[in-house]
């Protein structure tokens, strides 16, 4: 059975799309547009003139491994470093948005017409929630991209190389490891591209030269480590940039031992809600409703999970109620209901703006509204598992 699209639904998300997007254009200042690749492009500058690329004197630092600074000025040489991450932008958003779109076409739970069509209204969604995916593509930060280009590599080795060893998709994890450490979680999809005798080898030597590369550095440049490390511990700890992640929220009140604390209990109580579902709900735990949930986990465990991180769980929130959620139309009205939410400091902004009206300081407070519109969606995700698990009926067992 077909069913009908839910036009008026959509036709909401997208004036909440399109209302976030006007704003940001409004606000747009292109003389500051990509902001963060001046960031990448003044530690390249600071690097050949023999100044520390790592400095603290500067409104954004450069907290990325040696390796990536020498990388950056490599490529300098032949091109700027904008272009090249520009053009990796580019490639990497076209390429998650190809697989992204073929991989929900091979989901069988999904019985809407104009699937495409969806599934771009969903990314939508996800990129306006709160305005935080705008925001995201806005600063120009490698992250979000890294993100994109993960994903795509994964959805194309599930859908073309099952059960061979991943080279690409594991390579781009070591890299992306490099620049990023908690991109080595992303070995976490690597059980639904292999089987499961060869899987944990590959992972286990993943996660190896992964920290062999990472920890090269002290060795081979242990000046430049030094004040990378330095520059991390200054960004995170000393001012507190931690951003949306739990730890982050924690560790402010409690101290940084309680805020990892709290921080694995929380992800290990999620892990086991996952188990849980597998087994009660009768889904063999490689199931495809398993690879949204996983890629959620994978943004949360992040002890410094920031804006360019956030909306990818959006998006595969939205695609879990949209595709497994046991209901269109609840899925389509949970993501109204928090984009709307999250939403209330960017509609405030519009009247504050075109009608003059003093601004109220709790109305304007876009992580508070943020929080609570996520607070939403894992809310109706936790209740569309729960749903699975109770219609969940065990096969009748034979008396002999």
């Amino acid at each position: 059975m077909v069913y009908d699209p839910l036009k008026k639904y959509w036709m909401v998300i997208f004036i909440i799309a399109c209302s976030c997007i006007v704003m940001n254009l409004l606000s747009l200042d292109l003389n500051h547009l990509l902001w963060d690749l001046n960031v990448y492009t003044r530690a390249v500058s600071d690097y050949v003139q023999d100044n520390d690329p790592y400095r603290y004197n500067v409104s954004f630092l450069f907290i990325y491994h040696p390796y990536v600074l020498k990388t950056f000025v490599f490529l300098n040489y032949f091109f700027s470093i904008k272009l090249w991450l520009v053009c990796l932008y580019f490639v990497s958003g076209a390429f998650f948005i190809r697989e992204f779109l073929i991989f929900s076409r091979l989901q069988k739970e999904a019985v809407v017409k104009d699937q495409n069509l969806s599934i771009v209204l969903l990314l939508l969604a996800a990129l306006c929630f709160g305005g935080t995916g705008l925001l995201a593509l806005k600063t120009g930060n490698i992250t979000i991209f890294l993100h994109f280009l993960l994903l795509a590599a994964f959805f194309y080795s599930y859908r073309e190389k099952f059960g061979e060893i991943p080279f690409t998709y594991t390579f781009l994890i070591i890299v992306a490891s490099v620049i990023k450490p908690y991109f080595l979680a992303y070995v976490l999809l690597m059980p639904y591209l292999m089987h499961q005798i060869s899987v944990l080898y590959i992972i286990s030597l993943t996660c190896f030269v992964s920290f062999l590369v990472w920890l090269s550095a002290t060795i081979i440049m242990p000046d430049l480590y030094a004040s990378f490390m330095g520059a991390l511990h200054y960004q995170t700890i000393a001012k507190g940039d931690l951003g949306y992640s739990i730890f982050g929220l924690i560790q402010n009140k409690t101290g940084i031992a309680y805020g990892i604390f709290f921080h694995s209990v929380i992800m290990l109580s999620y892990l086991s809600l996952l188990h849980l579902y597998a087994r009660k709900s009768g889904l063999d735990w490689r199931s495809n409703h398993f690879i949204p949930l996983i890629i959620i986990f994978i943004i949360f465990i992040n002890p410094r999970m920031m804006v360019y991180d956030f909306p990818v769980a959006i998006l595969f929130g939205y695609f879990y109620l949209w595709i497994f959620g046991g209901s269109l139309l609840r899925a389509v009205r949970v993501i109204v209901l928090s984009m709307l939410v999250s939403s209330v400091p960017i509609i405030c902004n519009v009247f504050v703006k075109l009608g003059g009206i003093e601004p109220i300081g709790i109305l304007m407070s876009s992580a508070l509204f943020q929080f609570f519109g996520l607070l939403i969606l894992l809310v109706a995700i936790f209740f569309a598992v729960l749903g699975q698990v109770n219609s969940y009926r065990p096969p009748n067992k034979q008396t002999p």
